[in-house]
């Protein structure tokens, strides 16, 4: 999926980040999908009226970890073991995941099932519950919505190329330790939210001129990146397949 192919792409005005330098950034933020070990095939939850699908990429190995355990716990309780028996929980950039929440993909499933297929990020419960004490718009009480956390005046140190770095965290509790560890005995600081699609598609639109969005880095948890990198050396789960999928579940 190029850029554009995530949906129709404004030019960019000068100065202004484009949707590729965009994706970039995000690419070593890692998230977790549910596939089969053996092929990569991602399981999705089928809308039997609506004759779609959807895919979840979840920002903690948590949450993954747990929705999986929930699918085989009711798989064994209504006899589809074998359905779940190999699953896994596999890495996705989360460039990926964002290309494939504002894409529709036609995909083969089961018996030559074809569906239009979309997917959908998931915050972890923490991010989620931090986001609504910030934004009472009460927006990310609706799933797909991922909040960001950030602070004016907070930065880290220059990159390799002595450029600006604003971190957008994806934990509120990670932004005050590093705003405590750079500002000792100063008082907290006011954490501000924005929503992951929403900011990519003001990219897309070119509103990207922004002083935030010009340094913008990505910040994952370390959590998140120690299970990563332990799943990368432990598992051996295949690439994620773009064009098939296991449909489950549905009304």
């Amino acid at each position: 999926l190029s850029p554009t192919a995530a949906g129709a792409a404004a030019a960019p005005a000068e100065g202004a980040i484009s949707p590729k330098e965009m994706l970039a950034r995000m690419r070593p933020v890692p998230t977790f999908a549910l596939v089969d070990g053996t092929t990569g095939t991602p399981y999705m939850i089928a809308d039997k009226q609506g004759g779609g699908a959807t895919g979840y990429f979840f920002t903690s190995f948590q949450g993954a970890a747990f929705v999986l355990e929930e699918a085989k716990r009711d798989a064994e309780k209504n006899g589809y073991t074998e359905v779940w028996e190999n699953a896994k929980i596999a890495i996705v950039p989360l460039d990926i995941a964002v290309r494939l929440a504002l894409k529709k993909i036609n995909r083969t499933g089961q018996n030559d099932l074809k569906l239009d297929t979309i997917g959908d990020i998931i915050a972890s419960a923490e991010s989620i519950e931090a986001a609504l004490k910030l934004d009472t718009s009460r927006r990310y009480t609706q799933q797909g919505n991922v909040p960001l956390f950030y602070a004016d005046g907070l930065e880290l140190p220059p990159g390799d190329d002595g450029g600006k770095r604003t971190p957008v965290y994806f934990s509120k509790a990670d932004l005050v330790a590093e705003w405590n560890k750079q500002n000792t005995g100063s008082p907290s600081p006011e954490v501000k939210v924005l929503d992951l699609i929403d900011t990519f598609r003001g990219v897309m639109k070119g509103n990207s001129n922004g002083d935030l969005l010009q340094s913008l880095v990505f910040v994952p948890t370390a959590e998140t990146v120690r299970v990563a990198r332990d799943l990368k050396s432990k598992e051996s789960v295949p690439q994620y397949k773009m064009n098939e999928m296991i449909a489950v579940g549905g009304k």
